[in-house]
């Protein structure tokens, strides 16, 4: 297939743009691969692509730019991993995807999905809303993991238990509704045998036995959890939430931890057998204790966890993108007249 892909560089494009475009070069694919933040002004270099993917476009330039492929016979698949929609005050995005700013993209998404011969998504929750916005074929792709994320764990021995939670700004609302700063904290004052780090947000309060770590490379990301021994992803009950990947408990389990996540939305029906456990709402301080206590439970997940993330590699997974791309080339509608 000669296959395009629209998407801006960022982390969440990585999972839905360059990690599957590059394997799919990679099983002898044309792929023309466009970072750019803003549609190119120029299409014409997409014009003989039988496939165009588009990522995370969804502004006046972006409907233009489709409805221009479309009605010169490309294939178009839309894809957006976040329910944008659902962003509340609160969220740290609020300002700039929220309010009278939100409804003008609420347009734009529904015209994006209109046009659009397949929309993908990483989840069953957000893909039920792009089928009320009248999406003709919606298709849940999973966010899989760069082979380069299947790292070999190595770690000194120590008396403590580090438990460690990626958490970019979009969680701060999690950290508040959850009331996770001071449970955190409660916990490290009664177990001296644990430890806390969080990478990305700062989880609000000093103690000895807490870091942050402000960033990690992407590339990286793995190989920095490995040095960790249990991964958290704890989620409010919200709208948004509810739509979210589930990739956050794959990372942990290719650097090689066993997770705790929120038996909610995204990591609904996960558990044991993928090296980890749900949690309530009311059941984190309980969950961590019990999983940092007792050594054997871990090593026992850590094995299932590493099973889970080779199988939730791309290599292992690209089928997925191969067929929905085969299927909205193979199903192109007749070309959409303005």
């Amino acid at each position: 297939m000669r296959i395009g892909w629209l998407a801006f560089e960022s982390v969440n494009a990585r999972y839905r743009g360059y990690v599957p475009a590059r394997e799919l070069h990679e099983r002898g694919h044309d792929v023309l691969y466009l970072a750019e933040t803003d549609v190119p002004r120029d299409l014409s270099k997409l014009l003989d692509r039988d496939v165009v993917v588009m990522y995370r476009h969804f502004d006046a330039t972006a409907v233009r730019a489709a409805t221009y492929l479309r009605e010169n016979g490309v294939a178009l698949v839309w894809d957006n991993d976040d329910l944008l929609t659902g962003i509340t005050k609160g969220h740290s995005e609020y300002r700039n995807l929220g309010g009278l700013r939100g409804e003008r993209i609420l347009k734009h998404i529904r015209a994006m999905v209109g046009l659009a011969d397949v929309v993908t998504t990483p989840s069953a929750g957000l893909a039920e809303h792009y089928r009320a916005y009248g999406a003709r074929f919606v298709a849940v792709i999973e966010n899989y993991l760069p082979h380069e994320f299947l790292v070999s764990r190595q770690r000194d021995p120590r008396d403590t238990t580090v438990v460690c939670w990626t958490a970019a700004r979009e969680h701060r609302l999690d950290l508040e509704q959850l009331n996770l700063s001071g449970r955190l904290l409660s916990l490290l004052e009664r177990e001296p045998g644990l430890e806390f780090a969080s990478i990305g947000l700062n989880l609000g309060f000093a103690h000895a036995r807490y870091r942050h770590i402000r960033s990690v490379d992407f590339a990286k990301l793995t190989e920095a959890l490995s040095a960790f021994d249990i991964g958290i992803a704890p989620l409010a009950a919200t709208e948004f939430n509810a739509s979210k990947s589930n990739v956050k408990v794959k990372e942990y389990a290719a650097g090689g931890l066993p997770w705790l996540a929120s038996d909610f939305g995204p990591y609904a029906g996960l558990g044991p057998s993928e090296g980890g456990a749900l949690v309530s709402d009311s059941g984190w301080e309980e969950a961590i204790v019990e999983l940092a206590r007792d050594g054997r439970l871990r090593a026992k997940r850590t094995k299932k966890a590493v099973r889970f993330a080779r199988d939730q590699s791309i290599s292992n997974q690209v089928k997925r993108w191969e067929r929905v791309l085969s299927q909205a080339r193979e199903s192109t509608l007749a070309p959409v007249h303005s």
